[in-house]
This record gives C-alpha cells, structure tokens and sequence, in this order.
C-alpha cells in the first residue's frame, strides 16, 4: 500500500507541477519529483529548462499552486557546450538521466547528480576536466568529498510541509 501511495504520490506531484509551470507560460524539459525524507507528503521537484535546471518542493498537505515556486540550481549551458566532447561528461550526463549541475570551480569542472541530494548539498560530485590554455582538457574523473546534509536542513525541509 506504502508503495503504491507513494507511486501515485509521484505521478500525481509531477501532472500538478507540469500544469502549474505550463499555466504560467514556462517551459520545462522534463520533471523529476522524490520525496522528502521520511516522508511522502512532502516532494521535491527538479524542472529541467532549455537553460538549466530549477528546485522547487510541493506538499500534498498544502498544494496551492501558488506555493510552488521553484529556484534556478543551475544555469549551465555554456558549461555543457563546452563540456559536450569530454567523455567523462557523457557518462555522468548519461548516468544521471540529465539531472547534472555543472559548475567551473578553482580551474576544475565538476558535475553533480541532482538526483541525490538537495541545493546545495549533493551526495554524488565529480571533478572531471581542469582549464588548461582556455580549454577544458579531461583528467580522471574523481569524487569530490562534499559535506554531508547537515540534520538543521530536515527543519527546513518540514517547514515547506
């Protein structure tokens, strides 16, 4: 029952996010919803756009479409062009279904799993090119340690209960 709930949960999160962004004129890629920790009442919800991607959360306890206001995590379209003919970045792109935030940080290119995590603490983050000349050149893919989600973020995911 748990499971089901939680599917329909999923599905019905994602139709509601898809028409209250469509009402408002914005175009979206594609719509990822997962929910909060601990529990299925609460969802957060990625919007991929033709120039990044956007985090949003939607409760099933309160679902005024007004409510959802979803914020740029990433606008990253240079980065991907320029990143396009590196391997590593096919792979982590391919893997992550799309849901990649890339980032230019002290000369090196990282790439996080939006997936698994929430803004700004990701679980999953590779440095996978540095800038060498002006050109992203590819190193060895290597996970970047990031903090971990600090316990004082449940409070504030709860608050958007």
């Amino acid at each position: 029952t748990y499971l089901l709930f939680g599917w329909l949960a999923k599905l019905h999160v994602e139709h509601q996010v898809a028409s209250i962004l469509s009402s408002r004129g914005e175009t979206t890629e594609a719509i990822l919803a997962t929910p909060a920790p601990f529990t299925t009442l609460l969802w957060r919800v990625l919007v991929r756009t033709p120039e990044g991607h956007e985090e949003g959360w939607y409760s099933l306890v309160n679902p005024d479409p007004a409510r959802f206001q979803p914020q740029v995590i990433s606008l990253d379209t240079d980065l991907r062009r320029a990143a396009a003919a590196l391997p590593a970045f096919a792979t982590l792109d391919w893997f992550s279904h799309g849901y990649l935030k890339l980032e230019a940080i002290d000369g090196h290119l990282r790439a996080a799993d939006l997936r698994m995590g929430a803004e700004p603490d990701y679980f999953f983050v590779f440095e996978f090119a540095e800038l060498r000349d002006g050109q992203w050149q590819a190193i060895v893919p290597r996970r970047v340690e990031m903090a971990r989600p600090r316990s004082e973020r449940l409070e504030e995911v709860y608050e958007k209960l």
